[in-house]
Order: C-alpha cells, then sequence, then structure tokens
C-alpha cells in the first residue's frame, strides 16, 4: 500500500465497517491514517466496526476497534 492517508471528516464517524456476522469484513489492513474532524473544536474523529477482523499498522487515527 502507498503512502501515509491525511484527511479531514465532517462527521463524527471518518471510517466505517458495517459488516454482518453472517459475513464479516476479514484481511482489513489500516496502514498510516491520520483522519480529524473539519470542524476545529469538534470531537475527535469516530471509526466505527461491526464484525471485522481488522489490523493497525504504523499511525492509525481514528482506530478502529
Amino acid at each position: 500500500m502507498g503512502g501515509m492517508i491525511n484527511g479531514t471528516s465532517v462527521s463524527d464517524v471518518a471510517i466505517k465497517f458495517d459488516c454482518t456476522e453472517r459475513f464479516p469484513c476479514e484481511g482489513i489492513l489500516l496502514q498510516d491514517i491520520n483522519i480529524v474532524r473539519e470542524a476545529s473544536g469538534a470531537a475527535k474523529a469516530m471509526c466505527s466496526c461491526s464484525h471485522v477482523n481488522v489490523k493497525e499498522t504504523g499511525a492509525v487515527s481514528p482506530h478502529c476497534s
């Protein structure tokens, strides 16, 4: 995979994996990601993960757990 991903999000949830118990997401790698909220002073960006097997390497924000 390429270099670091930097960006902003207008919503609270910047990264979302919405998988199911029957069909879970597997083999997801998050590497060197930095996403912050667009509005200054806003709550931190979040990652929403349902039924996901995710591996994080390098600096990853927000974390997906």
